[in-house]
């Protein structure tokens, strides 16, 4: 759905005096205007959504979200920890799991972008734990993916494999060829040195991927 149709439904919701579902729309306008990098538009509707009487839970949670994640780009880190004071005060009123672990992963995030390693894997692993079912969990691919790197910086080589593995599996399952490519990649060149030959088969399997990409 486009900018101008999501304009349309809110209006709809707006003559029938549905505020509920009228903001719901909202939000999600103010994802798509994200996405596209109209970020004062984004803003905007976030606040104007956050400063409606007429607002839910998930609805709060995904507003500061979207906020963190404009704040987030621009590396502004001490507002978008003063977003997720905001996220975790209404967590627990959201029953949404895909929510929650949208909230865990970038959490971790920021943990690992500030240095906080220990930090970081927590709140990854914790995105897994509360949804380890990728329909639901869009990041379970990425957490699994971040906490091998985190383990090859410590120098845990066969943990940050096993790791990778597991994002390699899902992507598999997923059929997504860009993820195929770059864990096959990964894992090759972590072998190439200690097991070359099992190295070449995932370096094979990576320039398959690439072949069907192009």
């Amino acid at each position: 759905m486009n900018c101008f149709h999501f304009v349309k439904v809110y209006d709809f919701y707006e003559k029938n005096n549905d505020k509920i579902k009228a903001n719901y729309i909202l939000t999600n306008l103010a994802d798509l205007n994200r996405d596209i990098f109209k970020i004062v538009r984004a803003k905007n509707l976030y606040y104007q959504v956050l400063t409606s009487k007429e607002i839910t839970p998930v609805m709060q949670v995904k507003c500061y979200l979207g906020l963190f994640d404009v704040e987030y780009t621009q590396d502004n880190f001490k507002q978008a920890h003063e977003f997720f004071d905001k996220i975790f005060a209404n967590l627990d009123k959201v029953d949404d799991v895909a929510i929650k672990a949208e909230t865990y992963f970038k959490y971790g995030l920021l943990k690992d972008d500030e240095n906080d390693l220990e930090g970081a894997l927590e709140y990854y692993n914790k995105a897994i734990e509360v949804c380890d079912n990728p329909k639901f969990n869009l990041f379970l691919s990425s957490c699994y993916s971040n906490i091998a790197s985190i383990y090859a910086e410590q120098g845990k080589k066969e943990v940050a494999l096993e790791k990778y593995s597991y994002a390699l599996e899902l992507d598999r399952k997923n059929n997504n060829l860009e993820g195929i490519y770059y864990w096959n990649t990964q894992i090759a060149q972590r072998l190439q040195i200690a097991k070359p030959d099992m190295a070449q088969d995932y370096f094979k399997s990576a320039i398959e991927a690439a072949k069907k990409l192009n």
